[in-house]
């Protein structure tokens, strides 16, 4: 099954051009589409560490030609054992600001990305994790020319927490050095040179002794250790409860997963995206759903690019589609009768989008219809649509989602010669994750449980907090992929608008990828 034509050599999408140069010259050098994903990923840590890195974690969709065959790794960050549902509330009982609170030890999820990588590679790769690390380690090494848009990142408020503190001092003294008398430091400037000599210290620990060090605290180089420590600063507001939860045991106990894709039928492409502990694909399909009855791209209609109507029935799926999310989606390996399948069954979203004058609060029928702002939404009920039953009435009194996410991510596409694809979305929640980074070791922890969330909703946590990252790749019915995109946090309304023009049109979605970041091998 070989690729569209032109790009028979390989085609890489990036965030950057530097890691997108890197997996590049892995294709041309003739590595597969995982060989120059783990390279790509490497990379971005040292070019964006404020999106992604190895203290984060992620989604990876990868297509294997040669099987017909879409998986994804899960290499979603977790909660320690030790997480409670009250762990983001303060000492009167309310919920902590989340912007304390996300930049605070308590808001550190287990690391995945690293398990993530090392699993893609040891099944479907080429490369050693070691030589896959090697340009990223050189990147680190000599230093990377700091951009306009990276020294603006520098600028963000979550580089001055607690300032002249010694937790969040150590990205400071890496990412904002001019700071004459500041003890938060300055924004560096365009043009000059950014060496991270810890990281690159600790890519080699990795590169030489495998994904091990990261995760086993009895390693003499004291990576995991730190990593521990490190999760255990609290922000002064919150005193001993906004200490990180993470033991030994939690790192040592994380295990990537492979997953099979949720899956559903758009204007005769085959949707495939990421599933839970994911939300974002479920939402996604389902908002893609709700929009079919609708000619976007017709302006005779009153839609096209751009229209009012247009935005507004997006705008309003949307709605929908979010407050199902709040309500049944989560961790599936802890509620496995969360109804998946429902949510995406096509005589429920028919219902919960009803074409008909007036929404009918009663059933749960809303109605999508261009010009009209809905009122009085929330979830619907897909269990009847779910072909095994769940027993979640528990779940049906919870309460509104309060929490603010994250709107920061990185994502990357690529595929090879063979056809083979991989999209990847990977992250530490938050610009600059948590703010802290690993002493000595040069790399930021993520901010990630703040996805769970603050007001307890019932008993328990689930293991691994429900997100948005949705890599997502279409085919076409007889198996031939063409395109693929993602939608990641906060930004599922213009991906899904992005994802519904050209499909509305039969046009390739790929031709949207724009050409500066998508380097031909």
């Amino acid at each position: 099954m070989p690729p569209s034509t032109g790009w028979a050599g390989g085609f890489v999408a990036t965030s950057d051009p530097r890691p997108a140069e890197a997996a590049a010259r892995v294709l041309a050098l003739g590595g597969n589409a995982v060989d120059a994903a783990a390279v790509a990923l490497f990379m971005l840590n040292v070019v964006e560490p404020q999106s992604s890195g190895i203290g984060g974690g992620g989604f990876m969709m990868i297509h294997l030609a040669a099987e017909g065959r879409t998986l994804v790794v899960d290499a979603r960050e977790r909660a320690p054992a030790a997480a409670d549902p009250q762990m983001f509330l303060a000492d009167d009982g309310q919920p902590m600001p989340f912007g304390i609170a996300s930049t605070s030890g308590v808001a550190v999820g287990v690391p995945g990305a690293l398990r993530g990588v090392e699993l893609a590679l040891s099944r479907w790769g080429t490369m050693t994790l070691a030589d896959a690390l090697g340009p990223a380690i050189a990147a680190a090494e000599e230093g990377i020319i700091v951009d306009e848009r990276f020294a603006d990142s520098t600028r963000s408020q979550r580089l001055e927490t607690e300032c002249g503190t010694g937790a969040w001092d150590v990205a400071r003294r890496v990412f904002r050095t001019n700071g004459g008398a500041s003890s938060c430091g300055g924004t560096p400037a365009v043009g000059e040179i950014l060496v991270q000599r810890d990281l690159a210290r600790t890519l080699r620990l990795i590169a030489a002794q495998g994904a091990d060090v990261f995760y086993n605290c009895d390693d003499p180089s004291g990576l995991a250790r730190a990593v521990v420590a490190t999760q255990r600063a609290a922000r002064s507001e919150l005193g001993d409860r906004g200490a990180g939860r993470m033991t030994c045991a939690d790192l040592a106990g994380y295990r990537a997963v492979i997953r099979e894709p949720v899956e559903a039928t758009y204007r005769g492409w085959i949707i495939r995206a990421a599933p839970p502990p994911s939300s974002g694909g479920l939402t996604l399909i389902q908002m893609l759903k709700m929009l079919e009855r609708f000619s976007l791209a017709d302006r005779k209609a009153g839609f096209g690019e751009g229209s009012a109507p247009t935005l507004n029935v997006v705008q309003e799926s949307m709605r929908l589609a979010f407050a199902d999310r709040a309500m049944w989606m989560g961790d599936t390996d802890i509620l496995p009768n969360l109804p998946t399948r429902g949510l995406i069954d096509d005589r429920y979203l028919s219902r919960r989008s009803a074409s008909c004058p007036d929404g009918d609060p009663a059933s749960d029928a809303f109605c999508i219809t261009p010009g009209l702002r809905m009122t009085g939404i929330r979830a619907g009920d897909p269990r009847p649509y779910e072909t095994a039953e769940a027993n979640l009435s528990k779940l049906m009194n919870a309460a509104p989602v309060d929490r603010q996410e994250g709107t920061e991510t990185t994502h990357f596409t690529i595929t090879d010669r063979w056809g083979n694809i991989v999209s990847c979305t990977t992250t530490v929640e938050a610009t600059w994750g948590s703010g802290l980074m690993v002493p000595g070791f040069g790399f930021l922890l993520n901010n990630e449980l703040t996805d769970f969330n603050f007001v307890p909703r019932q008993r328990g946590l689930p293991m691994r907090p429900i997100g948005i990252p949705a890599p997502t790749m279409l085919h076409r019915k007889s198996g031939h992929v063409r395109a693929w995109r993602h939608s990641s946090f906060l930004r599922l309304m213009p991906a899904a608008n992005s994802q519904s023009r050209p499909m509305a049109r039969r046009a390739d979605p790929g031709s949207s990828i724009p050409s500066s970041r998508s380097p031909l091998t």
